[in-house]
């Protein structure tokens, strides 16, 4: 996979999630300079980065692209609050020990399903944002 086919700033998401769903919806409602992109965990472009990076493969929590980087958990989640004006003051937690971040991002992770439930089928998104929906 070539660089310059890949967008920068990419969430992947578990996408028969109910709170990756919610999630997603509040990044294109709090991302007013439309600096996300998004796909889900099982697209096309997803695998061609498993290709790339191999460390990701079968990681089914939040990650990121951002600089030719993936990044994953709890630091995926505030490197994407960074780039939200409201919420970028929460890149401010990057002084939290990752292994302490990770813990509570891994308890939330592991009772999704259990606890926000899901869905059927991936969120399909709307004309208007489904640009920024790779496949």
């Amino acid at each position: 996979m070539e660089d310059a086919e890949l967008p920068n700033n990419i969430v992947f998401y578990d996408g028969v999630c109910s709170l990756c769903n919610s999630t997603v919806n509040f990044l294109i409602e709090h991302d007013t300079q439309k600096q996300l992109n998004f796909s889900h965990i099982d697209s096309e472009i997803y695998q061609k980065l498993v290709v790339r990076f191999p460390e990701i493969e079968g990681i089914d929590s939040i990650l990121f692209y951002h600089n030719d980087q993936i990044i994953i958990k709890s630091r995926a989640v505030l490197e994407i609050a960074r780039l939200l004006p409201r919420y970028s003051w929460l890149g401010r937690f990057d002084v939290v020990p990752t292994g302490i971040g990770d813990g509570i991002y891994s308890v939330i992770a592991n009772n999704r399903y259990r606890w926000f439930g899901r869905n059927k089928a991936c969120l399909l998104p709307s004309k208007s944002i489904g640009s920024r929906f790779l496949k």
